[in-house]
């Protein structure tokens, strides 16, 4: 102690205060013999006209008072770590927990200021804290509202809560600290925090909001999400305002789902509209669970919300579309059919009579053809498939009896993929027919020339016969 005293003294007249000596350490004094004593020593500054002076306490060391020692072997009892400081902040009692919790034994402990295991910058104010304290004593949690930390061997930091009651020993006034270590419970939030973090911003991302509805008390908790889809803000959405925002025609819809959530206990989706901040109605489905008490009853609602109105008007649109193209196929003069790979009629836009459309559909289309040009047909589909250009073939049909179809087959390609064909098929069997009828018209007409040609080859050699008779006769 005696080579580094002088940096010692140096020290305390920079922060004059008074406070014990050496509360770390185990504080000896030697006698003119040389030998040595364990003593305790507390530090007083005194004013001077030269400067500051200091006076200093020597004592031996105390043994515990009875009252103490009964102090002492009640918080052996306490799970949580316990330490005992005298108005000058000097920990004069720690029990085991204590020791085990910021490293130090108890000799270590005992003695030294308590702001020695407050890490900077709270410790250059824990001192106005203590003196806070002893002027108004009372049993009271501290630091309340903020993250403490107690600093550990090595300087390790240790997240704690401290609880503080004021305590009488042996006439003195003194504080007992309750210290419990909530490192894991400060991980855990941490770790919850970060994940409601990540959802919120899933769900951000996902243009997705959370809700959750007391029955009990009517209150609402909405997320950030939520609230941008709603467009309003936490007061408005925590009163009876929130249910005009939904729409006449929709309001009584909700109340009943909402009634027969808490009667059931089972989940429901429902879409409703909701007038918007900016006045517009957007369409608004919800998807809710209801949640149960200890006691079994239905106390709680939790839903997921999401904005669905660019679906229902792509949806709306999308039907309107094919609307209007089944009533251009269904007035087209040509059957469409659509196929897929192995030749099944998945659409027709009428029906072939006798059969329905339902009769179709569903069937293969060589089906509708004679056996003896399945072969040709079906070779023409994989000439079609294979090609980006449209083939024709005319074919006979079995429905109608004795009909015939011309038929242009292109293929139906998705995302990069062939997904099946369609067929235009006209009706082609009047033409057929008048084709018919004129190669039979030509065809008699080209065996009346011939018959003209051989009456004429026969006319003319008896017409030589004849005149050579006529010579003979004399006649010539």
């Amino acid at each position: 102690f005696r080579e580094k005293h002088a940096q010692h003294v140096a020290r305390y007249l920079s922060a004059p205060s008074f406070r014990p000596m050496c509360l770390s350490a185990d504080v000896r004094g030697a006698r003119a013999n040389g030998t040595e004593f364990p003593v305790e020593i507390s530090l007083f500054p005194v004013s001077a006209p030269g400067g500051v002076e200091i006076v200093a306490s020597i004592r031996e060391p105390r043994p515990l008072a009875e009252s103490e020692q009964r102090l002492a072997a009640f918080l052996e009892l306490a799970p949580d770590a316990m330490i005992v400081v005298d108005e000058a902040g000097v920990i004069r009692l720690a029990n085991a927990a204590a020791e085990r919790l910021v490293g130090r034994d108890g000799a270590e402990l005992r003695g030294l200021d308590v702001a020695a295991l407050v890490p900077e910058p709270a410790r250059s104010r824990h001192g106005d804290h203590i003196r806070s304290f002893f002027a108004s004593p009372r049993t009271r949690p501290m630091g309340q509202g903020l993250e403490l930390v107690a600093l550990g061997r090595s300087s390790a930091e240790i997240p704690v809560e401290i609880s503080l009651a004021p305590v009488e020993v042996g006439g003195r006034r003194m504080a007992v600290a309750a210290i419990r270590d909530v490192s894991d419970r400060r991980r855990v939030q941490g770790d919850l925090r970060a994940a409601n973090e990540r959802l919120e911003a899933a769900f951000d991302l996902a243009k997705l909001g959370m809700w959750e509805l007391g029955l009990r008390d009517d209150r609402r908790t909405y997320s950030h999400g939520t609230l941008a889809l709603l467009g309003i803000d936490e007061t408005h959405a925590d009163t009876g305002k929130f249910y005009e925002a939904v729409h006449p025609d929709d309001r009584a819809r909700v109340h009943a789902a909402t009634e027969q959530a808490a009667r059931d206990g089972l989940p429901y989706r429902i879409t409703v509209r909701m007038r918007h901040s900016d006045g517009r109605y957007r369409w608004l489905e919800t998807s809710v669970r209801p949640m149960r008490s200890a006691s079994g009853a239905v106390e709680t609602l939790r839903g997921l919300i999401r904005d669905v109105t660019d679906e229902r008007e792509a949806a709306a649109a999308l039907a309107e579309t094919h609307a209007r193209l089944e009533a251009l196929l269904a007035s087209a003069p040509d059957f469409v059919l659509y196929c897929d790979l192995d030749g099944t009629i998945r659409f027709i836009n009428r029906a072939i009579a006798p059969l329905t459309v339902e009769q179709v559909v569903g069937r293969r289309w060589l089906d509708f053809l004679p056996p003896d040009q399945h072969a040709a047909s079906a070779h023409a589909v994989e000439r079609a498939l294979g090609s980006t250009e449209p083939v024709e073939i005319e074919v006979p049909a079995r429905f109608p009896e004795g009909s015939w179809f011309s038929c242009h087959i292109g293929r139906v390609v998705h995302e990069g993929a062939v997904v099946g064909f369609v067929i235009l098929a006209r009706d082609v069997t009047a033409r057929k027919r008048a084709e018919a009828q004129l190669a039979a018209a030509e065809q008699l007409t080209s065996l009346g020339m011939m018959s003209g040609a051989l009456a004429h080859e026969l006319n003319n050699p008896l017409a030589a016969a004849r005149w050579g008779i006529a010579f003979v006769a004399g006649d010539g």
